[in-house]
């Protein structure tokens, strides 16, 4: 499990969260590379759609996020 590199202070509550969070990211970020380069070595893309649902779910993510650091 990843560590988080902060000087603030996390609650008991969220610190496992966030870890298992960054955890997920850190693999979305290695099968992102997987399917660019299987998309680029294919010449082959990925579907529209499938591409506008990864990218709403990124956002509702981001948004997510950016009301928890707004409070």
């Amino acid at each position: 499990m990843n560590m988080l590199d902060t000087d603030y202070e996390i609650s008991s509550r969220n610190l496992p969260v966030l870890l298992a969070l960054t955890d997920s990211l850190d693999h979305a970020l290695a099968q992102r590379r997987d399917v660019a380069d299987t998309a680029i070595e294919e010449g082959f893309p990925i579907p529209p759609d499938v591409h506008s649902t990864l990218v709403a779910s990124l956002c509702r993510i981001q948004a997510a996020l950016d009301q928890a650091l707004t409070i």
